[in-house]
């Protein structure tokens, strides 16, 4: 009878073997913080199948099958999903959306941990030793929806006796992401990797999983400095370097520029005294939020915002473009050519205009405008990529 227990125990013994050793990874190790970067055996054991063959290839060309696969150069990261790249041979930048992916937003909008995945990016590509680029264009396809970026997948050597890792994988195992790759591809055979790679932070709740972003202000606190304060005074209120998304802020300022959905905004208060200028601050909607079409030069409005850096110079993001709810935006006034005023403020019932005016100051000229005095401008886009000559000034208005 001990002997035929002793058997039956050392067969459910072995049988167990293959579903305990199958996944590793799955051990949820409690982190002192939740920024703690985790341990990633998934990237560590993947090995770069085209390694030997990348030197010879350039990725913005679509070879028979589909393959595009190449070396390149970072130019820029712009969040942890997109970065700029130069290509051998090729004159435009490449802007390449990751595939796999799809990180929390941390420029037009900021999301918990959109800031520390971008910030893991940065660091990680701005030091590699080689970048090489890969996609598989009949899969995935050459380029985004909007045409103006490329998809693909970056492998990278953080020195030059390291190996290869695959950075989207990287990021999905980190749990800045979640796994967006739902598709197999004979050139980028990465899904059943990715898999494995969320399987972890899924049981375990890292990150974008279920944990809580200790730089993100979740809070409803509110601040509401002038545009001059708040450039005197970043590091009280903007998003930083280290991660955190800054606070909250209800910036009141007048419209003295528009880009798209973007616009400058100019204090309304706080002139300088020696100078007798306003501040003024680029504002960055993004895109497709519909916000030209409500907000017009010579307005004066309040609106949510965070304040963020780029390339050196402060500005505001994560703009709340709602006309209705919690956080909408308030017209303090409204331009004369404004395309919401005879909505507003017909002329049968408002002869004279914007009642609103009779709130302010004796001194208006701060806001008081006419918009007919700004230039016309011509659209720059068509020659994003290339090198112009041209002498320019941007984002600074008094």
């Amino acid at each position: 009878m001990n002997k035929i227990f002793k058997t039956l125990l050392g067969l459910a013994m072995f049988a167990l073997l293959p579903l305990s050793s199958c996944n590793p990874t799955l051990t949820c190790v409690v982190l002192d913080s939740p920024d703690d970067l985790l341990t990633t055996p998934i990237t560590d054991s993947f090995k770069f199948p085209q390694e030997d063959v990348y030197a010879s290839k350039t990725f913005t060309t679509v070879e028979s099958g589909g393959l595009m696969l190449g070396q390149a150069t970072l130019k820029s990261t712009t969040d942890g999903d997109t970065a700029n790249f130069e290509v051998a041979g090729y004159a435009e930048t490449v802007r390449l959306r990751f595939l796999g992916i799809n990180t929390p937003e941390s420029t037009a909008k900021v999301e918990p941990w959109g800031k520390k995945a971008s910030i893991f990016v940065k660091n990680i590509l701005e030091v590699a030793h080689t970048i090489v680029l890969i996609n598989d264009a009949v899969v995935f396809g050459e380029r985004d929806s909007s045409g103006n970026r490329h998809l693909g997948y970056i492998w990278y050597k953080p020195t030059a006796d390291a190996d290869f890792r695959l950075l989207n994988l990287e990021i999905v195992e980190q749990c800045y992401s979640k796994n967006f790759l739902f598709v197999n591809s004979t050139i980028a055979p990465y899904r059943e990797k990715f898999e494995q790679a969320e399987a972890r932070g899924i049981e375990c709740k890292y990150r974008v999983h279920g944990t809580a972003d200790p730089g993100y202000d979740y809070s409803d606190d509110v601040e509401e400095p002038t545009i001059r304060y708040l450039r005197d005074n970043y590091d009280e209120f903007g998003i930083t370097e280290g991660g955190s998304s800054g606070k909250q802020l209800i910036i009141s300022g007048l419209v003295v520029g528009q880009m798209g959905d973007s616009m400058v905004l100019r204090d309304i208060t706080d002139v300088d005294d020696e100078t007798g200028q306003y501040c003024s601050m680029y504002a960055y909607a993004g895109y497709n939020t519909a916000l030209a079409s409500v907000v017009t030069v010579g307005d004066v409005i309040k609106i949510y915002a965070r304040a963020t850096m780029y390339n050196g110079n402060i500005q505001l993001s994560d703009l709340k473009t709602n006309t209705t709810g919690k956080q909408k935006i308030e017209w303090l006034a409204i331009s004369p050519n404004s395309p919401i005023l005879p909505l507003a403020y017909p002329v049968s019932e408002y002869p004279d205009g914007d009642p609103r005016y009779d709130n302010y100051p004796t001194d208006i000229s701060a806001y008081d405008m006419d918009a007919s005095t700004f230039n016309s401008y011509e659209d720059f886009a068509p020659y994003s990529g290339y090198v112009v000559s041209a002498r320019v000034t941007i984002r600074y208005v008094t």
